[in-house]
């Protein structure tokens, strides 16, 4: 019964916590004011972030250690030679990290270029569009998200909003506390920067906020992996929910040992 059941689980696709790091390519935690990251692929190269002392504070972040901050005086938080060397297809990515306590609207709390698709910038409401968080993408298109909730998870909360970003060559998605928008894209090319708090260029909309727990993977996650980050786990905490066919199979298994006990 007990093989029974290790098989049902296999077929299941039951995993524990590890099943988020296949894809995983570096993890900033931030920790005790640390700008450095910890790699999943092997790559050793140094990864230029621009940050300084006054980035970084050591306690309080998402697990009770360091988180980064940006502010209008200076600061940028750019990552960008190495970037390219850590090959993150511009058509099969996920970007996740979490912010709070945004005192502005109308600054940018990321900027990205996505290879030929071309530089992103998400932008706290903006007056322009109906108060929506939105990303500028090229050609302008704008991926809206009009949820009130979405918007104040951002904006002068002190709870941590979950931000998820992914493409898949055919859609851009992004993901706020689990209210989502998508907008149509594809790309050549690979992830070669990105930079929180500001726009590349554009001193003048930079954030005055609070970041921690930033993760890239050069997969999208799938349902259940970026539900768990939604809901607020941390790039190397989250377990995924069982799915339906999962719970399924187990009931089943359950139903079979309390048969053969009796």
């Amino acid at each position: 019964m007990k093989k029974t059941l290790i098989a049902l689980m296999a077929l299941a696709g039951i995993s524990g916590a590890g099943e988020i790091t296949d894809g995983m390519v570096a993890v900033w935690t931030f920790d005790n004011g640390n700008t450095g990251y910890t790699s999943y692929t092997g790559f050793s190269g140094g990864v230029n972030t621009g940050l300084s002392d006054n980035n970084m504070v050591a306690s309080g972040g998402v697990d009770g250690n360091g988180y980064v901050k940006t502010h209008y005086e200076g600061g940028n938080m750019d990552f960008y030679n190495g970037m390219g060397d850590m090959n993150i297809s511009a058509n099969s990515f996920t970007l996740s990290f979490k912010v709070r306590a945004v005192a502005a609207d109308y600054t940018t709390l990321f900027s990205m270029n996505l290879g030929s698709f071309g530089q992103l910038n998400m932008q706290t409401e903006n007056p322009g569009n109906g108060s929506d968080t939105c990303i500028y993408c090229p050609n302008n298109q704008t991926l809206e998200l009009t949820e009130d909730s979405a918007r104040s998870a951002i904006k002068g909360n002190d709870s941590w909003a979950n931000i998820i970003v992914t493409g898949d060559g055919q859609n851009l998605t992004l993901n706020i506390n689990g209210y989502t928008a998508t907008l149509a894209y594809s790309a050549n090319g690979n992830l070669n920067n990105f930079q929180l708090g500001s726009l590349w260029g554009d001193g003048s909309r930079r954030a005055n906020a609070q970041f921690d727990d930033l993760a890239i993977w050069n997969r999208v996650l799938d349902e259940r992996e970026i539900a768990s980050l939604a809901n607020g786990s941390t790039a190397l905490n989250a377990v995924p929910e069982p799915t339906t066919a999962t719970l399924s199979l187990l009931a089943l298994a359950g139903l079979a040992v309390r048969r053969r006990r009796k």
